[in-house]
């Protein structure tokens, strides 16, 4: 898998992890200050945000989130 690939990949796994409210789209501006919550999963892949930055998220999906981020880094 090339790095493009690699990378598109982890974006799309943190990404179902999120509550995915887009909430910066309704109601701008959003608690993280992005407009979806596929920016937002970009950002913390390239440690531009860090999960407690979405007030929406719980427990359970900040550390799924940071086990994928642990396996990109590896």
């Amino acid at each position: 898998m090339d790095v493009r690939d690699r990378r598109k990949n982890t974006i799309a796994d943190i990404y179902v992890n999120l509550p995915c409210k887009d909430c910066g789209v309704s109601k701008p501006p959003s608690p993280c200050g992005l407009n979806k919550c596929v920016m937002f999963a970009e950002a913390l892949l390239d440690g531009e945000r860090n999960v407690h930055d979405c007030p929406f998220m719980n427990k359970e999906q900040r550390g799924s989130i940071g086990l994928v981020l642990d396996e990109y880094f590896r």
